[in-house]
């Protein structure tokens, strides 16, 4: 008799999210942005790095589709 065992784990495909990212001018420093489908044309971040708020457009930044390491799912 042949019994075949299942891991203990159970194989879930985690879940994925984007994130938007532009650089800051005057550091080069990436500024994440997680609403990135909701950012008007022109927007202001601020950057993490130098603390200074500057414009930015949409067409520079640049989409990144991350595996979402959450246990809670993310609020809408």
């Amino acid at each position: 008799m042949i019994v075949a065992l299942q891991p203990a784990f159970k194989n879930t495909r985690r879940g994925t999210f984007s994130r938007g990212t532009v650089l800051c001018p005057t550091c080069k420093a990436a500024i994440h942005l997680r609403n990135s489908e909701q950012v008007d044309e022109e927007f202001s971040a601020r950057c993490p790095g130098c603390g200074r708020r500057s414009f930015h457009h949409r067409r520079d930044m640049t989409i990144e589709q991350l595996v979402d390491r959450r246990k809670k799912p993310r609020p809408a």
